[in-house]
């Protein structure tokens, strides 16, 4: 061991002893006192596995299975939650030219007029009378046109 690291009396085991079958002889905890503090080494025996841990009780498995969670939400489920809001805006935005275009029948049929426009949700319909139509930007800035058939 390096001068700067002594292994306290606190320690309730020596040496770690691996048996030719490779499992542990003995688990317990080493603590040293280093430089920088005290840091202690736990060594766990359960069905035959064995384990480490740091000071903090987290173990490298624990640590990869966060990391992994993690890379799991924001690799794949963040984007496909920002891919379906996405869908869902045109969607709003098609229903609401589509509820345009009704209004403008009711308004042709009742007042003749040819051509109108009407703002919702900062978005601008326009439609006219011929076809009859409805055209707007949506929120991505694509020109659409809607007709009825």
């Amino acid at each position: 061991m390096p001068k700067s690291i002594h292994l306290n009396a606190a320690s309730n085991i020596r040496q770690v002893y691996f048996t030719p079958s490779g499992s542990i002889f003995q688990p317990g905890t080493m603590r040293f006192s280093t430089s920088t503090g005290e840091r202690t080494v736990t060594i766990h025996l359960e069905k035959g596995v064995w384990w480490f841990q740091n000071d903090k009780g987290i173990s490298m498995a624990e640590t990869m299975l966060s990391l992994f969670m993690v890379f799991l939400v924001f690799g794949s489920l963040l984007p496909l939650a920002h891919e379906m809001q996405v869908r869902l805006e045109l969607k709003k935005e098609r229903l609401t030219a589509y509820e345009t275009l009704h209004e403008a029948a009711k308004t042709i049929a009742s007042a003749g007029s040819t051509e109108g426009q009407r703002s919702v949700n900062g978005i601008l319909y326009s439609w006219q009378a011929e076809g009859p139509c409805v055209d707007y930007v949506d929120f991505q800035g694509k020109q659409v046109r809607l007709c009825i058939e």
